[in-house]
């Protein structure tokens, strides 16, 4: 196909056209590529890029397109030829005609009766066709030719009605000239008809591919941020929209056996997981987070700055919860993050957290949106514990998350759904 021909693209789209093809090709070459690579997402982002910059490309080179005109010289020039020759022969024509009528008017002055025999006219009509043919009556009376002369009554007339018709020809001819000029004035480039035609069919799938290769990263790039927004801890660019549906759509692990990590770490996956619209109940030694309200999402900036964020609340042993039974249900219906840093208020509250689930469990209820129990103490599980609070968490929309050495619990690993080294 000639709109293929690289040579013809060049010429129908020009520098912008074909950088705009190089752009999408390559967004769909890393699509493809990287489909089922671990950093994926980077390479994702990047197609998304392309393919924006490709399309917009491809737009501005369509505009392009689209200015191109058809070159109509060629036909000018042919009707120009055509008109020529036309008028050629209408003086050959006119030529000819007045030759024969000068003949005939030349044979009628010298053989007047013969003209009339010739012309097969009976004896009895020669007298009216005479009276009607002023040829015939001037040759009876011998002046030669009719009042007025032949060139008046007759070629004058011929010569002048083509010369009004050829004016007229001419003044077509120099409209059509007019309006190829604007065109050409108008028109960044001229191009047989031909290529017009193919240049716009190869301006409306370079488009489309343009328009595909966008949709389709756009797509991928949701999926792949969809698919990581419930993984542990490789969550990028976290919004508050966690709840049932995502959950549902991307299950997530419900229990998950983690290296201890360093303290700004902890912090970095509590903020985490407020921002993606859920809450949590922390036990540690210590607050890993200096602020009391975490912000969940934030818009503006500077004074006009607006904020989401959701509560923060810090018991120890000096100063415990009134009520265990309000640090459950805050967390349930999403109002408050809690902190405890004391062990043994750790641990009582722990046993509490299962008498809620049981309850919970009994009634089949489920978490509005997943609530985080991070346990982050140095002292061991109580293998039993532990594998009744995995199930609670599986069936009442919680989220057991372990922060501890694996000498500790080396021999409990296989009843974690997810194990982080």
């Amino acid at each position: 196909m000639n709109a293929l021909n690289p040579e013809r693209l060049i010429l129908y789209f020009g520098g912008i056209g074909i950088l705009s093809m190089l752009c999408w090709l390559a967004a769909a070459l890393l699509l493809a590529g990287y489909a089922f690579s671990r950093i994926r997402t980077r390479r994702y982002v990047l197609a998304f890029v392309l393919s924006v910059i490709g399309l917009a490309l491809a737009l501005l080179n369509s505009r392009n397109v689209s200015a191109i005109r058809v070159d109509r010289s060629k036909e000018l020039e042919e009707a120009r030829k055509e008109q020529l020759r036309l008028r050629e022969e209408e003086r050959e024509q006119m030529r000819r005609d007045e030759q024969s009528a000068r003949s005939q008017i030349r044979f009628a002055e010298e053989r007047p009766e013969e003209a009339l025999d010739t012309a097969g006219r009976s004896p009895d009509r020669q007298g009216q066709d005479a009276e009607s043919n002023p040829y015939e009556e001037a040759a009876r009376e011998g002046s030669g030719r009719p009042e007025g002369g032949v060139e008046d009554a007759g070629y004058v007339y011929r010569r002048e009605g083509k010369k009004q018709r050829a004016e007229g020809k001419k003044r077509s001819l120099e409209e059509l000239r007019t309006s190829v000029a604007r065109e050409e004035a108008a028109a960044g480039r001229l191009l047989p008809e031909e290529d017009v035609i193919r240049a716009n069919v190869a301006d409306r799938w370079n488009l489309f591919f343009a328009r595909t290769v966008l949709s389709l990263a756009v797509l991928l790039v949701l999926f792949d941020y969809l698919s990581r927004f419930n993984q542990t801890f490789r969550v990028l660019f976290p919004l508050p929209i966690g709840g049932r549906t995502m959950d549902r759509l991307l299950p997530k692990t419900r229990s998950v056996l983690a290296r201890r990590p360093a303290s700004q770490d902890v912090a970095r996956y509590l903020r985490t997981v407020v921002r993606k619209g859920e809450t949590f109940i922390y036990f540690g030694p210590e607050d890993p987070l200096s602020e009391v309200r975490i912000v969940r999402l934030g818009i503006g900036a500077g004074r006009r700055k607006t904020s989401l964020s959701l509560n923060k609340i810090c018991y120890d042993e000096a100063h415990p919860p009134a009520s265990t039974g309000f640090v459950f249900e805050s967390a349930w219906f999403d109002r408050c993050a809690f902190c405890v840093v004391s062990d043994d208020l750790a641990r009582r509250l722990l046993t509490d957290l299962q008498q809620f689930l049981q309850a919970r469990l009994a009634t089949r209820a489920w978490a509005r949106k997943t609530v985080h129990v991070v346990w982050d103490i140095p002292a061991p599980f109580d293998p039993n514990v532990l594998q009744t609070l995995i199930f609670l968490c599986r069936e009442t929309g919680f989220k057991l998350v372990v922060f501890a050495t694996y000498r500790a619990e080396e021999g409990l690993q296989a009843v974690f759904e997810e194990v982080i080294v």
